[in-house]
């Protein structure tokens, strides 16, 4: 009996539209398909598979779930692979989200840090062999 694969996470927060279009905007994730629930929110898929769940609750009359208090036990971030270091960064900066970039396991992963309209932390790790490998010209290959 074995974990395989993250499925999801969720967010439960009053700014359900900002973040749906946060996730979209930056991460390129789609809105898909949710079952009939009673409550507000979306699922956003990469590829086929519905990667984050968006849930609303009123800040007045629902109490969150997990207290953000800062450096202490609890989510800390979420990582996901990606490829393009150069065109992330790019993309990041026009639209105007800070980051944090660091270059780590012995210069052969780069990783990029942001926050999204919650103050979840969002990790892209980009493998500096696949950045190089699309800074290859086609003649240097043959």
């Amino acid at each position: 009996m074995t974990v395989t694969e993250l499925n999801h996470i969720n967010i439960r927060t009053a700014k359900v539209e900002e973040t749906r279009r946060f996730y979209e905007d930056v991460l390129g994730f789609r809105v898909g398909p949710r079952p009939p629930l009673n409550m507000a929110g979306y699922w956003l898929y990469c590829g086929d598979q519905a990667v984050i769940h968006i849930i609303g609750f009123d800040e007045k009359g629902d109490a969150p779930r997990t207290n953000r208090a800062g450096n202490g036990p609890g989510l800390d971030h979420v990582g996901f692979f990606a490829n393009d270091i150069d065109g992330w960064v790019s993309k990041l900066e026009r639209l105007g989200v800070p980051y944090q970039r660091q270059l780590v396991a012995a210069g052969t992963l780069h990783q990029l840090f942001f926050d999204d309209p919650n103050g979840v932390t969002i990790e892209l790790g980009i493998p500096v062999e696949a950045t190089a490998a699309t800074r290859t010209p086609a003649s240097a290959t043959a």
